[in-house]
């Protein structure tokens, strides 16, 4: 069974209705939610996501080492760091309704482009299935290390403040 996941706050805007919904229509996987903290009535209404909550770094990295996709529903993200970390720990990422993530990360991700919860558990469905899904890892972990180092964007930075 695949396993796939999401990093963030547990809230609408991060998209945790959307994954809640995905849950329910993939049973081929089982679906993972790291937070930091968790109020228990969150919990309890999304009871088919597996939350995992307030591991250290340490913990968390072993636990995505063992996913095996991450799936970003969130609809107000820009840069979307844990997209970024999942590039760089070779995990294949899927998302959606994110123009700006598609700008972001080019072609290192797949990418639906549609509005229909349906259409999107139709595109998961078709990703996991797909023997290859991680060929371009080491492409993708060098698009980011290359664009996204803490030295590449403190001198952005210090370009735009001075």
């Amino acid at each position: 069974m695949k396993k796939i996941y999401f990093v963030g706050l547990p809230v609408k805007e991060k998209g945790i209705e959307d994954f809640s919904y995905l849950a329910g229509k993939i049973k081929e996987a089982k679906f993972y939610w790291f937070c930091l903290k968790l109020d228990n009535s969150i919990k309890n209404k999304y009871k088919k996501i597996n939350f995992l909550v307030g591991l250290n770094d340490r913990e968390m990295k072993k636990k995505i080492s063992d996913m095996d996709l991450m799936a970003c529903c969130s609809r107000f993200e820009g840069f979307c760091l844990p997209i970024a970390e999942a590039i760089l720990l070779k995990k294949p990422v899927i998302s959606y309704r994110l123009k700006e993530v598609e700008s972001t990360y080019l072609n290192n991700i797949e990418y639906i482009k549609c509005f229909s919860l349906n259409k999107y558990v139709r595109g998961i469905k078709k990703v996991i299935s797909n023997k290859g899904l991680c060929k371009d890892a080491k492409k993708a972990r060098m698009f980011v290390i290359n664009n996204y180092s803490p030295e590449v964007v403190s001198q952005r930075l210090l370009k735009i403040i001075f």
